[in-house]
């Protein structure tokens, strides 16, 4: 499958389009990055409706380029606080932070290691032209002012990674490094990247995100229609977004 081009002009629009797609089929709340200018946020499908949803794996949809010509589509995980810092940090909102049994990041890393994760990736190099994955995070050193959802212009790490899922190996995008804390540069391949995520998740104070995602391209020219929107989403499932479905908790 070639680049292609979609109807969706937001990622709300990806959003929407998906979530109705598979409202009989998944029990899936829309939530947006920032709920004060919705049109321009970033986008989850997270499986539960309770708030916060930091311990929920999901799907995403978040602008692709400055630009805005472009939407990444996929499966979200976040690694919180771990609870050896709870004793410190015992708010509520502070609570929310600290990572307990029940967060989908345990789930993630076992899939990460048992290469489960890594199967479904390969599976998509007959489906998609390229993955990429973007892993990005910061030290929390004081939970009860910290918003894991706040502009992270400052203070935060950020690598784009583009897979080759038929070589097995990575390159290296746009990297932001303010932190300096996550040092992946010597990632090579998806290997390399499990290994480096292993041993950053041994951080208890580390707030890390990781999305594997597939990058659509806006068509100005096409009307947003409801029929069209349902038709593009199911593309976007049938091709990419299902394929981490059991991931998604």
């Amino acid at each position: 499958m070639s680049n292609l081009n979609f109807c969706f002009k937001t990622p709300r629009q990806a959003c929407e389009a998906v979530g109705e797609l598979l409202k009989d089929k998944f029990n899936l709340a829309r939530r947006p990055w920032n709920r004060f200018r919705p049109d321009n946020s970033a986008w989850w499908l997270v499986p539960s409706a309770s708030l916060p949803h930091f311990k929920h794996s999901k799907y995403f949809f978040k602008w692709g380029d400055v630009q805005k010509q472009s939407i990444l589509c996929g499966y979200y995980v976040e690694k919180g606080l771990d609870e050896l810092v709870s004793e410190v940090y015992s708010s509520r909102k502070a609570k929310n932070l600290i990572m307990t049994p029940e967060w989908a990041w345990h789930k993630f890393l076992l899939n990460l290691n048992n290469g489960t994760i890594a199967e479904e990736v390969n599976k998509l190099a007959l489906t998609v032209p390229q993955i990429e994955i973007v892993v990005d995070g910061g030290y929390v050193s004081e939970p009860t002012s910290f918003d894991p959802y706040q502009d992270k212009n400052f203070g935060w790490d950020m690598y784009n990674f583009f897979c080759d899922t038929a070589k097995g190996t990575i390159t290296h995008g746009n990297i932001k490094r303010e932190a300096f804390v996550l040092k992946l540069h010597s990632v090579k391949t998806l290997k390399d990247l499990t290994a480096s995520v292993n041993e950053l998740s041994k951080n208890e104070w580390l707030w890390l995100n990781v999305f594997i995602a597939f990058r659509v391209y806006i068509d100005t020219t096409q009307i947003t229609e409801k029929d069209i929107a349902l038709q593009q989403a199911g593309v976007l499932w049938e091709n990419f977004l299902k394929y981490f479905a059991g991931f998604v908790v």
